[in-house]
């Protein structure tokens, strides 16, 4: 007799998905369990990979900004040392004086020039004092200066911010001494005066005369004008010092002061005194320091370049004859 089989059938479970195709259509979907397990965590795994590698690949980032700029700092501070103690510039731009060309303004491109040329140009530099004009031929060699037409600005090589040039002014070691004979810390040269409107534009530039120290101080001016009547009026540049008074150099605008160790172009700027005319004879340019007396420049205009005729609006005072306002008649004083 046969024997009945009392256990249970096998049963597979599945999971159907139904969806509609319309409204009259359905379809169904149907897989084991066992596979939708393993679909949920692959999708999972997919996901939390893609956030991991987001997380890593944006921290990878930040580092590598991080590591950019510490670089650029670091190779910024060595520039700064080997320019003030291993003499990089005065390796780079030997003293060979054979091309007489003005003294440049040095770009980023030409520092960083110098830091790859120093290696070749290792020639010791002499520690007697150079000449201006030798210096500014030998400088000359490297890169040139544009036209008087390109407008002065007021960068300065190798200058300090604000704070660190401050704390230089109180260490005796970078301020415009003489080292005990008779030579001034500062040179000024390349004049150019210019009319601009109704003011009186003179630019020059200041060349150190005692690297490789640093020559700290300030520069302002004071001109002659001489009235269309005969009267004469001191104009200043800033506009808000007198003649003779104690001068703050940190009062003074950051136009007007300066921090260098090769040189810097400045820009004097005076009003017209008296919007009928007349004429500008000469100006005194004062540059001062730390622990020296001022230095005095003057500096005489020629012929009919300080010469401003009379402001639209204005009528000429007659009483007077015509001819005090012209530049011959300041031209006869100096």
């Amino acid at each position: 007799m046969a024997t009945k089989n009392n256990q249970k059938p096998n049963r597979q479970r599945f999971l159907n998905i139904i969806y509609f195709v319309d409204s009259n259509k359905t379809k169904t979907f149907k897989f084991s369990l066992n596979k939708s397990y393993i679909v949920m965590g692959a999708l999972i795994f997919t996901v939390l990979w893609s956030l991991i590698s987001t997380i890593l690949l944006i921290n990878s980032y930040d580092r590598s900004s991080l590591q950019s700029q510490r670089v650029r700092s670091l190779l910024a501070t060595i520039f700064n040392y080997q320019t003030r103690y291993d003499k990089v510039y005065e390796k780079t731009y030997p003293n060979d004086g054979s091309l007489p060309r003005p003294l440049p303004q040095l770009s980023d491109y030409d520092k960083k020039q110098a830091l790859a040329d120093s290696d070749s140009n290792s020639s010791d530099s002499s520690d007697q004092d150079v000449s201006d004009n030798d210096a500014s031929m030998a400088l000359a060699a490297k890169t040139t200066m544009q036209d008087d037409d390109n407008d002065i600005g007021d960068e300065e090589i190798d200058e300090l911010d604000t704070e660190e040039s401050a704390m230089e002014v109180s260490d005796s070691s970078d301020d415009t001494a003489t080292d005990g004979n008779d030579k001034p810390p500062v040179k000024l040269d390349k004049y150019r005066l210019t009319q601009r409107g109704q003011k009186l534009s003179l630019e020059f530039a200041i060349k150190n005369l005692v690297r490789p120290q640093k020559a700290n101080g300030y520069v302002i001016g004071f001109a002659k004008f001489i009235g269309i009547d005969g009267t004469t009026t001191t104009v200043s540049s800033p506009g808000n010092i007198k003649e003779g008074q104690k001068i703050n150099k940190w009062k003074l605008p950051r136009s007007n002061r300066f921090s260098i160790r090769y040189y810097t172009k400045k820009n004097l700027v005076f009003d017209l005194p008296d919007k009928r005319g007349g004429t500008f004879e000469s100006i005194k340019i004062i540059v001062g320091g730390k622990n020296n007396e001022p230095l005095e420049f003057m500096y005489n205009i020629k012929g009919s370049e300080g010469a401003f005729a009379p402001a639209l609006g204005t009528i000429p005072n007659n009483s007077n004859d015509s001819s005090s306002g012209n530049s011959e008649t300041p031209s006869q004083g100096t």
